[in-house]
């Protein structure tokens, strides 16, 4: 959450051009997702078939964190910061976005303006992005205990691999429930 929050800043507060050319990977990122979910939509593709493509882009994404995590005792960290920075982009651009238009409308922009867009903004796609965050990070947990005991070959002990199949398995749910709130709630809670 800190990264996602330094990263949003940077990116409402850098001139333009330097945002951009420093953002230009996440930016690209999120246009290739829009890009897809217009095309599903477009295309009448029904909310369980959305659902399941979301599911598996994240599965993706988790399966990375625990070989990172794995073969590198920290290598979750690189996914995490990856996933707060184009979460922040988006954040950022929603803000960006949002700001023009109120000030298209009124004439100007105020303080309350600011504020409410901000929060909006966060709220939008921290409503799943914190479940998705957290089953990353519990992924990593898991990957990491396996990296340890790897290292200390103690793979024999059975306790080991239960706990990191336990949180394998917690963050499986986990991102299972972040999906349910990404295709479900969120859209009924800001469109």
């Amino acid at each position: 959450l800190g990264i996602t929050a330094a990263l949003v800043l940077s990116y409402l507060f850098l001139p333009t051009e330097m945002s951009s050319s420093i953002f230009t990977l996440q930016e690209k990122a999120i246009s290739n997702v829009n890009q897809n979910l217009q095309g599903q939509i477009t295309g009448g593709v029904a909310k369980l078939d959305f659902f399941v493509r979301i599911f598996m882009n994240n599965m993706k994404v988790l399966f990375f964190c625990l070989i990172f995590s794995l073969l590198y005792g920290t290598g979750a960290i690189f996914i995490l910061t990856w996933n707060a920075s184009v979460i922040a982009v988006a954040i950022g651009g929603l803000i960006k976005s949002e700001l023009i238009q109120v000030a298209s409308f009124t004439g100007l922009t105020s303080i309350s303006s600011y504020a409410g867009i901000t929060a909006v903004s966060f709220l939008r796609y921290l409503t799943h992005g914190i479940f998705e965050i957290a089953a990353y990070f519990v992924i990593g947990l898991a990957g990491g205990i396996l990296s340890i005991a790897l290292i200390k070959h103690n793979l024999k002990e059975e306790r080991v691999l239960v706990d990191a199949l336990d949180l394998i398995f917690i963050s499986v749910g986990i991102l299972i429930f972040a999906g349910i709130v990404e295709v479900y709630l969120t859209p009924q809670l800001f469109s």
